[in-house]
């Protein structure tokens, strides 16, 4: 069921499912995607007495912005105080996160910054709170996976946002999950949330953000100051991500998360998955998630 609730910035769409009553579980979309690509997840979690909450990104679906002044900010900083925003709006004080790509950006960040709120993360993405990952010589391959990164930080990138939206997600989504299946079916449902008129702005402001550190919304920085510091994440966490994921090229092991995530549970790559192991892989998203609150759900 889509819902809708004001913050002082935004008015955020979200998708619930479950007891109203249950343990409260936050799942947060990244890009470019919507709320909607956890329903299996959050399917499977309602069943079990999960109260689940999924919250369309500013920019996406149908969430809006209160005021026409208000800077169309993609940076994490805005991202993160967002969705502390939203579980203050529905006076959740403590939850389960789960995010994938900008959401696991965000789960993580909120995760760092406000630990006494998450009793769980489950990240769908290694560490994301800096993006040191072209650092020095990096190898091809990681060069060559960004290079959409590198196209939204010139004027051609605005200009294939504005122009070529739908083809430009669309190919993003061939690359990321080459083996996905049903990628086409799944992103046809959510095209048209990328047709929200702050998309392009939020989505700019994101990459532009994150490697140039120009600033959209000064109203941030001291978020993005604390989230550049690299700070580890001190709660619970478990990490899925897809073995055929095209753009994080995830390895076995990765000693940055055994190091930033100190009450690390459990880092797996799941075969035959790509970008989005949400959507490919539901039935495993899920089961990590309740092996942590699915006690609390039954009690």
């Amino acid at each position: 069921m889509t819902k809708s609730i004001a913050t002082d910035v935004l008015t955020i769409a979200y998708e619930e499912q479950g007891p109203p009553d249950g343990p409260a579980v936050v799942l947060v979309h990244g890009f470019p995607d919507d709320a909607t690509s956890w329903d299996a997840v959050g399917t499977r979690l309602s069943g079990s007495g999960v109260r689940v909450l999924a919250p369309h990104l500013r920019g996406f679906g149908p969430t809006t912005f209160r005021a026409d002044a208000t800077p169309r900010s993609g940076q994490l900083g805005a991202l993160v105080d967002d969705l502390r925003a939203f579980m203050d709006a529905l006076g959740l004080e403590r939850v389960s996160l789960a995010g994938q790509d900008w959401g696991a950006r965000a789960a993580q960040g909120v995760s760092a910054l406000h630990p006494d709120r998450v009793e769980h993360l489950a990240s769908l993405g290694s560490y994301g709170l800096t993006w040191d990952d072209t650092a020095g010589f990096p190898p091809a391959p990681v060069l060559q996976s960004l290079w959409y990164q590198w196209i939204l930080m010139l004027d051609i990138g605005e200009g294939l946002l504005n122009a070529e939206r739908e083809s430009f997600c669309r190919f993003l989504w061939e690359v990321w999950s080459p083996t996905w299946t049903d990628r086409e079916s799944a992103y046809d449902s959510i095209s048209a949330s990328l047709l929200n008129p702050d998309f392009v702005a939020v989505a700019l402001s994101a990459y532009r953000h994150g490697r140039s550190k120009t600033t959209t919304d000064p109203a941030y920085d001291h978020i993005d100051a604390a989230l550049d510091a690299g700070p580890r994440i001190e709660v619970p966490t478990t990490i899925l991500l897809g073995a055929d994921d095209g753009i994080e090229l995830p390895q076995q092991d990765d000693p940055r998360d055994a190091s930033y995530f100190p009450q690390l549970i459990s880092r797996r790559l799941l075969p035959g998955v790509g970008h989005f192991p949400h959507r490919e892989a539901p039935d495993e998203v899920a089961a990590a998630i309740l092996a942590r609150v699915g006690a609390q759900a039954t009690a």
